[in-house]
C-alpha cells in the first residue's frame, strides 16, 4: 500500500498516522471494532479522517464530557454503537486523594505517573476537582490494577488511589489558566515560545529545533510555523500553554497575544 497520504502530516505525526490507518483499516476488513489507547485531540483528529479513507464510523470518548484526550472506536457503518461510556470504551475512573488533602498540581501528578513507566497513552485527563487535595484520572482497564497497587505519591505528596464504579460530575473541575498578554512583532511559533516561556529568539529556535516543543500536540521543528488563536503549544519541562486571543495594532503591525498557562 503507497503511503502517499502521509504528504499530508507533519513528519513528527507519520507513526501516528500509519498507526491509526491500521486500525481504521483492520475494522474495515474484518467488519469488527477496533479500540484505540487514549489520544490526543490532533490524534483524535488524525483518527477521523483514517475512519473517512477506509469507509468506517469512528466514536470517541474519555470518561466524561468535553474530555481533552479520548479513546476512539473504529467500527463498520452496519454496526450499531451504543451511547458512549467506560465501560464500552474500557475506561476506569480513580479518584486521588493526597494526603491531609494537599493541593497537588497536574504537573506533579502526570509527572509521577510517568515516573512510574506508566505510558502516557494508557491515561488519559486528569481532572483537578474543586474540593482540596482531590482529582480524578481515567485508565485504560488493564492499568487500573497496577496504578492503584503502585501510585502512592503526586510528586512529594502522599496519595491514595481508588476506582469508582461511576464518573462523578465533573462539570465543576474547571481547567485552571494563568493569563497573560505580551506582544508580538510575527506570530512565527519561534517568536512565540521565546515570549511565551522566557527565552531569547535564539535559544527558543533552538529548542523547537530539538524537538521539545509541540504545537496542537505534535512535535514541530519548524520555527516559521505560524500560531493562531486556540493553538496550544507545550516545550518539555516548562508546561502548556494555549493562546486565548490575537489583536492587532493597526499603527505598529505588531499583535497583541493574549495565553492562558495551565498550572
Amino acid at each position: 500500500m503507497s503511503d502517499h497520504f502521509l504528504m499530508h502530516f507533519r513528519e513528527s505525526e507519520t507513526e501516528s498516522a500509519k498507526r491509526l490507518d491500521g486500525f481504521a483499516k483492520r475494522s474495515s476488513q474484518s467488519g469488527r471494532m477496533v479500540l484505540t489507547a487514549f489520544l490526543t485531540p490532533r490524534e483524535v483528529e488524525i483518527a477521523t479522517i483514517m475512519a473517512v479513507r477506509h469507509q468506517v464510523e469512528l466514536l470517541s470518548f474519555g470518561g466524561y464530557p468535553h474530555a481533552e484526550r479520548q479513546r476512539v472506536i473504529f467500527y463498520p457503518y452496519a454496526e450499531h454503537m451504543v451511547e458512549p461510556n467506560n465501560e464500552y470504551f474500557d475506561i476506569v475512573c480513580l479518584k486521588l486523594v493526597s494526603a491531609s488533602r494537599e493541593p497537588v498540581r497536574h504537573q506533579d501528578y502526570l509527572g509521577s505517573m510517568l515516573g512510574m513507566g506508566i505510558e502516557r497513552n494508557q491515561t488519559g485527563d486528569i481532572a483537578i476537582a474543586n474540593e482540596l487535595g482531590i482529582a480524578y484520572v481515567f485508565v485504560t482497564r488493564q492499568m487500573a490494577l497496577y496504578f492503584i497497587d503502585h501510585y502512592t505519591h503526586a510528586g512529594k505528596i502522599p496519595v491514595q488511589a481508588e476506582a469508582l464504579e461511576a464518573t462523578p460530575d465533573l462539570s465543576g473541575a474547571h481547567v485552571k489558566l494563568e493569563e497573560r498578554r505580551f506582544t508580538l512583532k510575527s506570530l512565527r511559533l519561534d517568536a512565540f515560545v521565546a515570549s511565551a516561556f522566557g527565552h531569547s529568539r535564539t535559544d527558543a529556535a533552538q529548542l523547537i529545533k530539538s524537538g521539545k516543543v509541540q504545537l496542537n500536540f505534535s512535535v514541530c521543528d519548524d520555527i516559521t510555523e505560524g500560531v493562531g488563536v486556540g493553538d496550544v503549544v507545550s516545550m518539555r519541562g516548562a508546561g502548556r500553554v494555549r493562546i486565548l486571543t490575537v489583536e492587532e495594532n493597526p499603527r505598529s503591525g505588531r499583535q497583541f497575544v493574549s495565553i492562558g498557562k495551565y498550572s
